[in-house]
């Protein structure tokens, strides 16, 4: 069994409240608790992020890979800027980090599988 987590999310109102402020204490203490819960990924889910995601994304990974730089990332968003920005700055882990929801449309897809190609990550469909 794979445990993904996947409490970093935009729609928390705690979670999503310290991503609009860069607050980066509640997103640290839900990333430990993630590990203390066993999670063998992290899932961070910014939604369509279309103003700043590709200011965001970064700096979230960033913030959760400095407690818990052992654990992959699962980077989940509409927006392409904000996953390739994000993966730019990703440390290497035992596993491969994940694009999550690449979603099987055309336009999508073809866009988002050399992204993956280019930063070594798997995709979730």
């Amino acid at each position: 069994m794979i445990l993904f987590g996947e409490s970093l999310n935009v729609i928390s109102k705690k979670i999503g409240g310290a991503f609009k402020a860069r607050d980066p204490k509640p997103i640290q203490e839900e990333a430990l608790e993630q590990k203390e819960l066993g999670m063998d990924y992290i899932d961070i889910n910014l939604g369509p992020a279309k103003k700043d995601g590709h200011e965001l994304m970064p700096w979230v990974c960033q913030v959760v890979q400095e407690v818990v730089p052992d654990i992959p990332l699962l980077l989940d968003t509409s927006n392409i800027d904000a996953i390739e920005e994000g993966l730019k700055v990703l440390k290497p882990c035992d596993k491969p980090h994940i694009i999550n929801s690449i979603m099987a449309r055309a336009e999508r897809y073809e866009a988002m599988i050399p992204i993956a190609t280019k930063y070594d990550a798997d995709v979730v469909a």
